[in-house]
């Protein structure tokens, strides 16, 4: 095994254990399994901690300056802004010779972060080390066949999840879940602060108007102790993606589970009457960075009605 010193601390030791992962795969696992899996293995064990002569593995980086010269992330960014996003799919069928380029470690990377935080397949994947004696082909089929009742669910999450990435990104946090429904109005919901999207049970069609409002206050931030309390119009002491912090905003879901409605979002605020230019599930979240979510806390209210239709022609 050669090891070749890298730029950085931080990288130098991050390819020793990749490769020493490699090596203890095949000794005590008597395989790598599939290119995909054996990579980003690697890299998942690769990303550590190394704080007063203590080493943690497989460690949630929050901040790029915890991981000089790796990389990974912004060449996933990048391929995204390129419109060169991988689906799962496309990583489970990675061939050995394709890693020669370094994006294909980011892509392997990822995926693996992914499935094995996300909980729908956290557990299947965990069990992927019982197959790591396996060729590719029968490793892939197996795995497949274990997540194949949530597959969709799954491809969403991902594509939400890369097309979001960032350090300190939560699966968990970051993934689509549903609205709390306010048992005695069908017109009014609640959301959580601390989560990314949220499905309502609200469908639209092309051209469909509704009026949306959102009401209460809640913590979209805290730092020393000190918490940054926020309302549906969001903060401008900062902003993501164009938008102020902590503004509500609205998505449509496809119907085919196609995120494209949920990257461009509408903007709510405190209320607004909205036209949606496709067909879908009404999706809500407060303006932030799924990276970002850990230290909010609160609901937000959100009534959704038809738009009148007085004095339209």
């Amino acid at each position: 095994m050669w090891v070749y010193l890298q730029q950085g601390k931080y990288y130098t030791r991050h390819l020793l254990l990749h490769e020493g992962t490699h090596s203890f795969m095949q000794w005590f696992l008597n395989g790598t399994g599939a290119p995909w899996y054996s990579e980003g293995m690697a890299e998942l064990l690769g990303v550590h901690r190394w704080f007063d002569g203590q080493l943690e593995l497989n460690h949630q980086l929050r901040d790029r300056s915890e991981a000089e010269y790796w990389g990974r992330i912004k060449l996933i960014q990048d391929d995204c802004a390129a419109g060169k996003a991988l689906s799962i799919t496309d990583v489970l069928n990675f061939a050995p010779e394709v890693f020669r380029e370094v994006q294909y470690y980011a892509w392997s990377w990822a995926v693996c972060e992914f499935l094995s935080r996300h909980p729908l397949s956290k557990r299947q994947f965990a069990e992927l080390q019982g197959n790591a004696h396996l060729d590719p082909s029968r490793f892939n089929q197996k795995f497949e066949q274990s997540i194949k009742p949530d597959r969709a669910e799954l491809e969403r999450d991902w594509n939400l999840f890369v097309n979001e990435i960032d350090f300190g990104y939560e699966i968990d946090r970051g993934r689509l879940r549903r609205v709390i429904a306010d048992s005695s109005d069908n017109d009014r919901f609640q959301i959580d602060a601390g989560f990314g999207w949220q499905a309502t049970p609200v469908m639209v069609q092309q051209g469909d108007r509704l009026r949306i409002a959102g009401s209460g206050r809640f913590t979209v931030a805290s730092e020393a102790g000190n918490d940054w309390p926020c309302e549906a119009g969001g903060v401008t002491i900062q902003y993501y993606r164009g938008k102020p912090l902590g503004q509500l905003v609205v998505g449509v879901l496809g119907n085919d589970g196609e995120i494209a409605g949920l990257l461009q979002p509408l903007t709510v605020g405190l209320g607004a009457e909205l036209q949606f230019d496709r067909s879908g599930v009404i999706c809500l979240r407060i303006n932030e960075s799924p990276a970002r979510l850990d230290d909010n806390s609160g609901q937000l209210n959100v009534s959704i009605k038809p738009a009148p239709t007085v004095g339209r022609e």
